[in-house]
């Protein structure tokens, strides 16, 4: 509800999401703005307590906006980073009072200007000579020469005497090609670019190109590369170019990137914001799961997974996940185990089957579904809320961008940089707790190399920084995952 009194700008916003235990996940910003998108995280932040159900109230600060109408955008971001749509309401900032006494007269017109597509900011559009009055009606030719054959927007605004615009009047039109010449054969020009990207446009030409055969009709079929988008909810855009250089209309297309997310503390460069490859790259990586070479660990796991090659030049390690299944986190205990399943970690955090792209996928559970993660030298981390399944059974859970969706909160992870979080590396010999054994079995190992247990930092060579970085540091940390 948005009431307007003279200057005084009222907003009463109730947002109501039902909340199913476990399933949604905590919205924990809220921001505003006015007519114009600043970008995600850029507007006027609203103070809320984080929960799935919010009824808030806020006043906006309508102090910088001139007289007329404008709109009002709000939206809230959840604890998985991801902005919900946009709310929007209209109004008018009525022009300063009228003193009591004095007939009401309407400003006069005085400026008039058009511009198409691109806004570029008021008073740098194209002028229209206008004779100023209270009232105008007046025709115009826009000129269209400058523009590409295609899709545009003609915008049209005015501004009175007192320096307010009104609003901007849009029209949508198709700028034809040049007629061909009378007896020329009709020919489509040839299609000679095509290229995708996702959500942001990176500009016309620097888009993921598409390899074609150039023609005046195309079907190409290809893989876009979804190795680069995080887990969740993307837009993909399509366009062609033909060969007049001429861009057609991006196609869009609403995609869900399915599967799970973790780092690993030790592997994790927090300048590329990826892990490192250095096991794969020197191939120490062994072809069968890793899980059954310790029948003391925490992980023992003795299935005999195994591939030829590792699939995929991105993968860091192996991983072992592990279903619980059990109505809540606290009786999560291995009592509950429904399956284990090796799979691979890649550089940006996916986790992937054995073949080394496909997303995860598990059998259904009784109650509700508990994921646990182990690897070889990091502690262990459980889910904290049940993981939802996503069709029919692949599943999305992301462990690295809030400590609450671990069970343990932050005693459960490590911190590598400002919201990003990760598996604890050292717990050498795996019985999940990182304390003085470990940095006494990395001192009888020290100066080895290889696939090794004491290499928390997994670049290969047992050296002081898997000590000094890694296990010292996480002395007396210890693994949540209930027992």
């Amino acid at each position: 509800m948005l009431k307007i009194i003279k200057y005084h700008l009222f907003v009463f916003l109730l947002l109501f999401f039902r909340l199913s235990y476990g399933q949604l996940p905590d919205l924990t910003a809220m921001e505003y703005y006015f007519d114009t998108d600043p970008g995600f995280g850029n507007a006027i932040s609203v103070p809320i307590v984080a929960d799935s159900l919010i009824e808030t109230s806020f006043d906006a600060d309508i102090s910088g906006l001139a007289g007329g109408y404008h709109i009002l955008y709000v939206r809230v971001k959840d604890e998985l980073g991801n902005w919900s749509i946009i709310f929007t309401d209209k109004f008018f900032i009525n022009p300063e009072p009228v003193a009591t006494g004095t007939p009401e007269v309407l400003p006069e017109i005085t400026q008039m200007e058009y511009f198409f597509d691109t806004d570029p900011g008021f008073g740098n559009a194209i002028a229209v000579p206008v004779v100023a009055d209270s009232l105008i009606e007046t025709s115009f030719d826009a000129d269209v020469s400058g523009l590409n054959v295609g899709y545009h927007i003609l915008n049209v605004r005015a501004m009175d005497e007192s320096g307010n615009w009104g609003i901007v009047f849009s029209y949508k039109f198709f700028k034809e090609p040049e007629p061909i010449p009378v007896g020329t054969p009709e020919a489509l020009p040839e299609i000679t670019q095509m290229e995708y990207f996702f959500d942001s446009d990176p500009g016309f030409g620097n888009g993921t190109e598409v390899p074609l055969t150039a023609d005046s009709l195309i079907m190409e079929n290809f893989m876009a590369d979804i190795f680069t988008q995080d887990v969740g909810e993307h837009l993909i855009f399509f366009r062609v170019k033909d060969k007049n250089n001429i861009w057609s209309l991006s196609t869009v297309d609403k995609i869900f990137i399915k599967g799970l997310k973790a780092f690993l503390e030790g592997a994790y460069d927090t300048v590329t914001g990826l892990m490192s490859t250095d096991l794969n790259d020197n191939g120490l990586l062994p072809l069968a799961q890793p899980f059954s070479s310790d029948t003391s660990a925490v992980w023992f796991y003795d299935g005999n997974e195994n591939v030829a090659v590792i699939p995929n030049a991105n993968v860091v390690d192996w991983l072992l996940l592990q279903v619980r299944d059990t109505l809540d986190p606290e009786n999560a205990t291995p009592a509950t185990i429904k399956e284990n399943q090796p799979a691979f970690l890649l550089k940006n955090g996916k986790i992937v089957g054995l073949d080394g792209e496909s997303p995860v996928t598990f059998e259904p559970v009784a109650n509700e579904l508990y994921l646990v993660i182990f690897h070889r030298n990091h502690l262990g981390v459980m889910a904290s809320f049940p993981i939802a399944q996503s069709g029919e059974t692949a599943y999305s859970y992301n462990f690295t961008n809030r400590p609450s969706r671990v069970y343990g909160d932050s005693a459960a992870l490590k911190e590598m940089t400002n919201g990003i979080w990760g598996m604890a590396g050292g717990d050498t010999n795996a019985n999940g707790e990182i304390n003085a054994t470990d940095k006494t079995l990395w001192e009888n190992q020290a100066g080895t190399a290889g696939y090794e247990s004491l290499d928390v930092n997994m670049n290969g060579q047992v050296d002081n920084p898997d000590k000094n970085d890694l296990i010292i540091p996480n002395n007396n940390s210890q693994t949540q995952v209930p027992d």
